[in-house]
């Protein structure tokens, strides 16, 4: 049994879709031939477009987390803040000190 495993590159992948699309293009092939690889190509087009997709989804739900993260007293972003220097999600600790200072 051979433990061989390939690696691929983009390039690799790159060019395997330039040759099926050679193949799907082709006067050559028959009729069938060139379905086979117009299937094969949309295949892989619709996973990489689920995959965007997804990585779309995953960035705005990060954007919607930002826009939860917002001082009540600043009004600067906490959601690159060090838990450290929070009080909570919506309260720096910095602005938590100061707004007991004006209250005294």
């Amino acid at each position: 049994m051979n433990d061989y495993t390939q690696q691929l590159s983009p390039n690799h992948i790159v060019e395997q879709l330039k040759s099926w699309y050679r193949e799907a293009i082709s006067k050559n092939n028959s009729d069938h031939i060139r379905s086979h690889y117009v299937d094969l190509l949309n295949e892989v087009y619709d996973a990489v477009d689920n995959m965007r997709l997804i990585i779309k989804k995953d960035n705005q739900v990060e954007e919607d987390d930002k826009n939860d993260w917002i001082c009540d007293y600043c009004g600067k972003s906490t959601f690159e803040t060090d838990y450290d220097y929070l009080v909570s999600p919506k309260l720096h600790l910095e602005c938590a000190l100061h707004e007991e200072l004006e209250k005294k």
